[in-house]
């Protein structure tokens, strides 16, 4: 499956970026979120908005742990698993929430370990297959 990357509505440089659509669903509750692939990170992140829309009422109730980001600030978060989808394909995350400060979820490494990703920078897309252990 692929997905074209996309310019960010005030973005004055122009350049696009990886940010796909994933279905997110936890208690019979569903919802679709646009979400950056980032290489960097080593978790995936969902702002605890999304917490209440699908039904996570006690965020709090796990561990805390508190993510630092490249520019140093952190961010506490709590990680509830978190069954979604891409491109039709299912499977379950676990998904840090907190105060993200973006419109979109971070996708890290944890969530690569599903899927091997190619970044096409050329042609400005972004492609997954389903890693087979």
């Amino acid at each position: 499956m692929q997905f074209p990357y996309i310019l960010l509505p005030g973005r004055t440089d122009k350049v696009k970026t990886p940010i796909v659509p994933i279905g997110v669903s936890f208690g019979g509750r569903k919802y679709q979120i646009m979400c950056l692939l980032d290489s960097g990170a080593d978790r995936s992140y969902l702002s605890e908005d999304f917490a209440s829309v699908l039904g996570i009422e006690e965020v709090e109730n796990t561990e805390a742990l508190t993510m630092t980001g490249i520019t140093g600030d952190t961010i506490t978060t709590y990680f509830h698993k978190v069954s979604f989808t891409i491109g039709g394909h299912s499977n379950e995350e676990w998904f840090g929430f907190g105060k993200l400060g973006m419109p979109f979820g971070i996708l890290g490494r944890t969530f690569f370990a599903h899927y091997i990703i190619c970044f096409d920078e050329r042609r400005q897309r972004v492609e997954f297959k389903e890693s087979r252990s």
